[in-house]
């Protein structure tokens, strides 16, 4: 389902590099969020895929995507990322799903997949809740 206010909203959380020109959410609602990205070459690693260091911020971005559709203001805590298989360039989805809400602190759990969907990087944030925007 995509609610297209809460992912206008989630949007905020999309950092300002070239990389991230494609990035369109497809699904979005309380707790969940999902979007696609045709990663550039720019993103790659000396092997070819997609840098570790890119699949980290991408996951990043759908933990604190997934805690804007609640409606709250956030900054990650910690995170594990586990790198299941080489990421190949091109079109990866991400999801990020939350599986615990509290007064302080959210966790969220994100993966990424290639677009036929098959896993490539999981990870769980724990971020902590910040007073709302003005």
């Amino acid at each position: 389902m995509l609610d297209e206010q809460l992912a206008q909203a989630a949007m905020k959380n999309v950092t300002a590099q070239a990389e991230m020109a494609s990035l369109r959410i497809t699904e979005a609602e309380r707790g969940h969020i999902g979007f696609t990205i045709d990663v550039p070459a720019t993103a790659a690693n000396y092997h070819g895929g997609i840098h570790g260091g890119f699949l980290a911020t991408l996951l990043e971005v759908a933990a604190g995507m997934t805690a804007t559709t609640l409606g709250l203001n956030n900054v990650a805590l910690t995170s594990a990322v586990n790198f299941i298989k080489q990421a190949p360039l091109g079109v990866v989805r991400a999801f990020g799903d939350a599986s615990h809400v509290g007064r302080s602190t959210i966790v969220v759990h994100c993966r990424l997949e290639t677009a036929e969907g098959v896993l490539l990087t999981e990870a769980t944030f724990t971020l902590f809740v910040l007073p709302p925007e003005d």
